[in-house]
């Protein structure tokens, strides 16, 4: 699909009366605990090329993350799992309580500046990451050794690779490898690419293997932010599509991103 239809979809995921925004489509109120990272980022990469809709309509979804009750990852208007808490803070409300971790503050905050620098609202927050921010981008290039050869180690790609966007660093050039087909990474690190994207349903068969090398983007697994894979995994369709399929926001922030280079 192209950037206005990728776009499409991502506005009509967002109800436009409570503000919450589906991962999912068709759009459905679920357990999710990344809206915040993810939708930052799309807010952040909005207000990079003007798109004020959509920063908007972020702007007011990460707003009630903030909001609706202390270590909210996600709310909605009814009680979506056992263990979702009723709002004080805005009744009517439900939310499900874990603390942030990373990827939620940095994306944030990261928005939060870009937002200063074009005149828009900040979203009020209390993250203070910064300490940890410097010791990742500290590490990037052990890292970058690191996580080429160790499968364990990437699963920390993504919090490292924001860490250098919140902080505006250049990354190691032992990480660079992780650019590869992966225009998200690839524009942090000042680097154009256009790839393919996946097909975003699963199939009920479908399985993963790990490959020696950077597997192509259009063949990863389908996720709602597909830019935190592992690059060696491949993803192979087998069975019946499902009828589910992801939000493509994360090609819409990667279009976005591009579009400034």
């Amino acid at each position: 699909m192209n950037t206005q239809e990728a776009r499409a979809l991502v506005v009509g995921a967002i109800n436009p009366e409570n503000f919450y925004y589906s991962h999912v489509i068709p759009s459905a109120y679920k357990n999710w605990i990344d809206g915040l990272a993810w939708s930052q980022l799309g807010r952040g990469a909005a207000l990079l090329v003007a798109d004020w809709e959509l920063a908007s309509l972020f702007h007011e979804y990460g707003s009630r993350i903030m909001n609706v009750g202390k270590d909210a990852r996600n709310y909605a208007p009814l009680q979506v799992k056992d263990d979702w808490v009723a709002s004080t803070a805005m009744p009517g409300f439900w939310y499900t309580v874990k603390p942030q971790a990373f990827a939620g503050p940095a994306a944030l905050l990261w928005a939060n500046n870009i937002a200063k620098k074009v005149g828009k609202p900040e979203i009020k927050n209390s993250f203070n990451i910064s300490i940890n921010a410097k010791a990742m981008v500290a590490s990037g290039f052990l890292f970058g050794i690191l996580a080429k050869h160790m499968a364990w180690m990437r699963q920390h790609i993504d919090s490292v690779w924001l860490a250098h966007l919140y902080l505006g660093k250049k990354p190691s050039s032992t990480m660079m490898w992780m650019t590869e087909e992966n225009p998200f990474m690839a524009y942090i690190a000042g680097k154009k690419q256009s790839v393919a994207y996946p097909d975003m349903c699963r199939t009920t068969e479908g399985s993963t293997s790990m490959e020696s090398k950077v597997v192509p983007l259009s063949e990863c697994e389908p996720s709602a932010w597909i830019f935190r894979r592992d690059p060696y995994n491949r993803y192979t369709r087998k069975g019946i599509i499902q009828n589910e399929s992801y939000t493509p926001l994360a090609q819409l922030v990667g279009d976005y991103l591009q579009s400034t280079l």
